[in-house]
């Protein structure tokens, strides 16, 4: 509501208080002025025969009348109606990029939010000139005409999105003919102007030539920049179904319909790398020059005053005829008609006890009607709120919403009654619509307020996988509040909390760090709350190895079943680009072309990588890497999809020694009795362990050498042989709660199976032990190749660890864990080729029948197949039933006192008898 004269108003509450006062005096000195006129009888009738409820209420009505009338004076206008004006005004087309690259969000929200918001400024700055709206991508059409019809405009505005016009791409040219073509509909000798937004990243070489055009016919162009010269990655969530790109916010698939999941990627280009879509100035500003218009670039509101006021002010309007403008109504009817009411009913009003008020209560009652009942309604929600009644205000504020959905402030205090209420969802989602408002400082409220509440979104749930992408999110929305105000202090304050809680939430899952227990591998694939999955897309498939290794971090510090980079290792990670291959000529050949890399969220800070290369790119643009133990590292675990490329890698088969190897000898021999500098390399040959556990580990290699000192090859044959001949693979190998004994050395002097760890970690000690510098490595191993998406996919049951061994002039991978019966280290069971289900069972000939009955193919079925109670057990091999008894003492034992294998074993006095698989050599 506006008012055309509002001094008016105090006049009217001026002249109420007089004859409020005048009313006052006259009833305090009624019979004496009475008696001035009248006989004293006569006052004495005259003042019985008027109550005081009537002298007040006549009194009211005259003070209502009089308020009234000066409201009518004060002339108040709401609403809108088109008329025809011959008014003088500019004619501005305003043209907006709507190609994918106006998702990036260097310009916070992003840069087509950020567009709206700078139109709407724009037109409130040129109320009263005619704007139209052109869209454009790969081509360009007129959405809205010439119009001085702002609010009509405003609504065309807020639809703009980058589905709008299915051909990709930004073509300027087309924008620039698409508004001559509106132009020619229009006055000759009006002044033409074109408002181009866009980022500049032009796919039409004849733009510069159109500009030129349309200078000659009269056509000013100014263009305003959307984004920043460094630029930023185009966030798209890409369809499962059908594949084709959507935006974040969608949550059905624009093609198929199909519903989307919250998945952000990034566009990439032909080539599989992430494209990062970057401000053309250049472009922008040869446009403009062209037409004698300027180049801006949008910074916030000051950029559209800065070009209204030097670019579009200084502009002769011309007289357009016929013209529709939208005019405030004139309200002035509604209090006037309630004045001259209030009079009649006052000069009606009956004198005397004997007339019933009822007719004129009705009157008044009458007379309230018209007036809308919305202000009341917005007082009682507010009322509410501030009462606490949060689910009756938020009722109050939605209905209010109902008769006007688009209004901003009402969404956000609906969001703020369902945030106190405890509906976190209904208040998210008003908090988001009220985000649609120019009003930055509106703005910036919601973004405050919808950050602390996906903040309680993530709060209320249990697993921090569904927790850390909601906090995330959380802190996008505080991050963009303290950018819209710097001032604010708490911002900034929610945005470092919800930082902390998102780190504390990540150290509760299962990941891979710089920091690896005996059990962390296993204990990380056995958690199937998530898969997570290593995508890889070779530039050949025939390039990926038969079993490959994608090498993540070497770990060169042990103690007490604990590996770990120490401290002068990890220092060693460059946050510069790293040089070619490490800086030294790659040991392996050279697999060339691009590989790119997908690696799931919330799984660990290390990139699998499959070896040097020459040259990478990562996302994350502070990244660091290692180059002495080729690890690449970003700053803390992603909670999104890293996607990176490698350039020319070569396998990790066998890596060239760094500078830092140079005092890793080829004859360097550990007498355990000097001890060694506390840092890498020397902790490769470090042992940690107490004399007795020297003394022991130092007895198992005698029995592995025979007492002789063997070449490295021969060496690493024979400790993989005695491990495999002694320990079995097996990923449900219970850790010994054993605070003073080393479990690995404790491991190797019994007949224990183990998993990975184990065996990696022992073949460490025993090269270590022998003098040979060694290290131990965790990543992923194996994995298949996916037809769907041809790549090579990794599922977290591929996780590993493995060893390298360093023979004086590179470091060798040594893979010292045994198959699974029958299957690879570390991998899912395989099919079985006689009767296709998956094994799960512990019998060892698990599947395969009778290795001494060659005969019989069917084998024993596996997984949870019933088995029949009353077969006859003479029909079983021996060798079958001796392994049978063995696991029902084994399982009866567990029941008890836990006893390994190798007690029960022991009480016999002769090692049980095995029946051995054929192994693949990895």
């Amino acid at each position: 509501m506006n008012w055309g004269y509002p001094g008016y108003i105090t006049l009217g509450i001026l002249l109420a208080l007089l004859v409020l006062g005048g009313s006052i005096a006259m009833w305090l000195h009624r019979e004496r002025v009475l008696a001035l006129f009248v006989s004293k009888d006569r006052v004495q009738e005259l003042t019985a025969s008027m109550p005081s409820w009537e002298y007040w209420t006549r009194t009211g009505l005259i003070m209502g009348a009089v308020t009234l009338g000066c409201l009518a004076l004060a002339s108040p206008r709401w609403g809108y109606v088109l008329e025809k004006s011959n008014a003088n005004s500019l004619d501005v087309l305003i043209a907006v990029d709507t190609s994918r690259s106006m998702l990036a969000d260097d310009l916070v929200p992003s840069r087509m939010k950020r567009t709206q918001l700078a139109i709407q400024e724009l037109l409130k700055l040129g109320e009263g000139d005619r704007f139209g709206l052109i869209p454009f991508a790969g081509s360009a059409f007129l959405q809205c005409p010439l119009t001085v019809d702002q609010e009509a405009l405003r609504q065309h505005v807020n639809l703009v999105n980058v589905d709008l016009i299915p051909e990709g791409g930004t073509n300027l040219g087309d924008a620039i003919d698409a508004a001559m073509e509106a132009f020619e509909d229009h006055e000759q000798d009006s002044h033409k102007v074109l408002l181009l937004f866009s980022d500049g990243e032009d796919h039409d070489e004849n733009a510069v030539a159109k500009a030129e055009e349309a200078a000659q016919n009269g056509l000013r162009i100014f263009t305003i920049g959307a984004g920043t010269p460094n630029g930023e990655l185009i966030p798209v969530n890409y369809c499962p179904a059908c594949d084709s790109s959507n935006r974040p916010d969608r949550s059905r698939c624009r093609v198929c319909n199909a519903f989307l999941t919250p998945n952000k990627e990034f566009i990439r280009d032909e080539n599989g790398n992430a494209v990062r879509s970057r401000l053309n100035e250049s472009m922008l500003e040869e446009l403009a020059e062209t037409t004698g218009g300027f180049y801006l670039r949008l910074e916030g509101a000051q950029t559209m005053e800065v070009l209204y006021k030097n670019g579009l002010a200084p502009l002769p309007k011309s007289e357009n005829t016929s013209t529709m403008v939208r005019r405030q109504r004139e309200r002035y009817q509604w209090p006037l008609a309630g004045a001259v009411g209030l009079l009649l009913l006052e000069m009606l009003w009956p004198m005397g006890r004997r007339r019933r008020p009822a007719p004129a209560i009705a009157i008044i009652l009458a007379l309230l009607l018209p007036f809308s009942v919305e202000a009341a309604t917005l007082n009682q929600a507010a009322k509410q709120y501030q009462q606490g009644e949060f689910a009756l205000a938020l009722q109050e504020y939605e209905e209010l919403l109902r008769h006007d959905p688009g209004n901003p402030k009402l969404h956000y205090n609906a969001g703020a009654a369902a945030y106190q209420a405890g509906k976190h969802n209904e208040a998210a989602k008003h908090f988001r619509s009220a985000l649609r408002t120019p009003d930055l400082k509106l703005q910036h409220r919601a973004f405050y307020n919808l950050g602390n509440t996906r903040f309680q979104l993530g709060a209320a749930m249990k697993n921090p996988e569904d927790q850390i992408p909601v906090w995330e999110e959380a802190a996008d929305h505080f991050e963009a509040a303290a950018q819209l105000n710097p001032q604010d202090p708490g911002a900034q304050r929610n945005l470092k909390f919800v930082r902390h809680k998102i780190d504390e939430a990540k150290r509760k899952l299962e990941q891979l760090s710089d920091e690896v227990p005996l059990d962390g591998i296993t204990r990380f694939k056995q958690d199937d709350e998530k898969e997570y999955t290593l995508r890889v897309w070779p530039p050949d498939r025939e390039q990926i190895p038969e079993r490959p290794y994608w090498r993540m971090f070497a770990l060169d510090h042990y103690a007490h079943g604990v590996a770990k980079v120490s401290d002068s290792l990890r220092a060693q990670a460059k946050a510069l680009s790293p040089a070619e291959y490490g800086g030294r000529p790659p040991a392996e050949p050279v697999l060339s072309g691009t590989w790119r890399f997908r690696f799931e969220p919330l799984f660990s800070e290390f990139l699998p990588m499959n070896g040097p290369f020459a040259n990478a790119q990562v996302e994350n643009s502070s990244w660091r890497y290692n180059p002495a133990a080729f690890q690449a590292r970003l700053p803390d675990v992603p909670t999104h999809a890293v996607e990176y490329t490698l350039i020319d890698p070569t396998d990790n088969a066998r890596l060239a020694a760094g500078p830092l190897d140079a005092p890793l000898q080829p004859d360097a021999q550990n007498d355990f009795t000097t001890p060694r500098e506390d840092a890498y390399p020397f902790t490769t040959l470090q042992l940690n362990l107490s004399p007795t556990e020297i003394s022991q580990l130092l007895g198992v290699l005698e029995k592995i050498t025979g007492d002789e000192e063997l070449p490295l090859a021969e060496l690493n044959e024979k400790i993989i042989t005695w491990l495999h001949a002694h320990h079995k693979y097996t990923r449900q190998t219970r850790i010994p709660e054993d605070e003073q004994n080393d479990p690995v050395v404790r491991w190797m002097l019994t007949e224990e199976a183990g998993h990975c760890e184990y065996f990696a970690y022992s073949y460490t000690l025993l090269a270590r032990a022998a003098g040979h510098p060694a290290r131990i490595v965790c990543g992923f191993a194996g994995g298949e190749w996916d037809d769907k998406t041809e790549s090579w996919t990794n599922e977290k049951t591929d996780a590993h660890a493995w060893a390298e061994v360093f023979d004086g002039n590179q470091w060798i991978r040594v893979e010292a864990t045994p198959p699974e019966e029958n299957q690879g280290e570390g991998e899912e069971p395989e099919q079985n080729p006689n009767n296709g289900q998956q094994g799960d069972s512990q019998d060892p000939n698990n599947g395969e029948g009778d290795p001494n009955n060659p005969n019989n193919e069917s084998g024993n079925q596996q997984g949870d197949q019933p088995t029949d109670e009353d077969r006859d057990e003479g029909d079983l091999p021996p060798e079958l039933l001796e392994t049978l008894r063995q696991a029902e003492r084994l399982l009866d034992a567990l029941k008890t006192d836990e006893k390994p294998l190798s007690a029960i074993e022991a009480e016999k006095g002769q090692p049980g008898p095995r029946i051995r698989r054929p192994k693949k050599d990895w």
